[in-house]
């Protein structure tokens, strides 16, 4: 009886565990990626844009990175050189916040890769079409493949 007792004790203890690993997969877990041209107007070729991350920290007790990395793979989905984008910590209020860094897209396409803060990586997606001239609207996709609308970055 002791033993199944024991048993039982165990199993429940290891359902409980991996219920706890799975609701927080991401010490930091990425809300948002969007565009900003430094003028706000639409993107010129051979104009740099900024790449914009918004981040929740799901960690408790974990400090944000000074910094994270976006690294490009893949243009209109073929492959291509790889291209890092350092970007910096813009604002942090110990639940959400903003990395930031600037990019020199060679061309107006889809941009894949991925991105790195901390020991989370993900995969990410965004569109310099949507920041060229005659673009039908300013929204880029996420991780998760749905739209955002453009943010600013707080002064």
């Amino acid at each position: 009886m002791v033993r199944i007792a024991l048993a039982l004790l165990l199993i429940l203890a290891s359902v409980g565990l991996t219920a706890s690993v799975a609701s927080a997969d991401c010490a930091f877990c990425v809300d948002t990626v969007s565009l900003q041209t430094r003028d706000g107007q639409p993107w010129a070729n051979g104009a740099p844009v900024t790449l914009v991350v918004h981040f929740t920290r799901h960690a408790i007790g974990v400090a944000a990175p000074a910094g994270a990395v976006a690294v490009v793979m893949q243009t209109d989905g073929d492959r291509t050189k790889c291209l890092d984008i350092p970007m910096k910590l813009v604002s942090f209020d110990g639940t959400t916040g903003i990395y930031a860094g600037l990019f020199f897209p060679f061309r107006a396409a889809r941009y894949d890769g991925k991105l790195s803060i901390g020991d989370d990586v993900f995969d990410v997606r965004f569109n310099v079409e949507d920041r060229a001239p005659g673009a039908r609207s300013s929204t880029l996709n996420r991780t998760s493949e749905t739209s955002s609308p453009m943010e600013s970055l707080p002064s």
